[in-house]
């Protein structure tokens, strides 16, 4: 017999029941992760994320250069490519180190440049 087909007056021999889903399902909670910040609210000066991003580019072509270069030796055998991307990839390594060993990079105390594009401000000066 269906539901629709009780009569007004007909008990629900379900009701009695307990809700054994309910009491057999675990009762863990789950927690939720975190949000990750957003990049809009970033307190990097324009310059300073600039020569980021340029070093970020200049060692993934360094590691590009570098990998590619010497598996074109190894498993081609080719020297003349393989050797080419070893030496531009090495270049680009090389580049990078100096322009982060050269980085004037600011240390929170006022003690070096913050404004993030490597050039002192004369104003800073105190030979008056």
């Amino acid at each position: 017999m269906l539901e629709d087909e009780k009569g007004p007056g007909e008990p629900n021999p379900e009701e009695d029941l307990p809700d054994y889903e309910e009491e057999l399902s675990p009762s863990i909670r789950i927690p939720e992760a975190p949000s990750p910040p957003s990049t809009a609210d970033v307190d990097a000066p324009a310059g300073l994320q600039r020569k980021f991003w340029v070093l970020v580019l200049v060692f993934n072509g360094a590691l590009l250069g570098v990998s590619l270069g010497a598996m074109y030796v190894g498993f081609r055998g080719d020297w003349t490519l393989g050797s080419r991307l070893l030496a531009g990839g090495l270049v680009c390594f090389g580049y990078g180190v100096f322009r982060l060993r050269t980085w004037d990079l600011p240390t929170g105390d006022g003690s070096r440049d913050t404004t993030g594009d490597g050039d002192r401000d004369p104003s800073d000066d105190d030979n008056d």
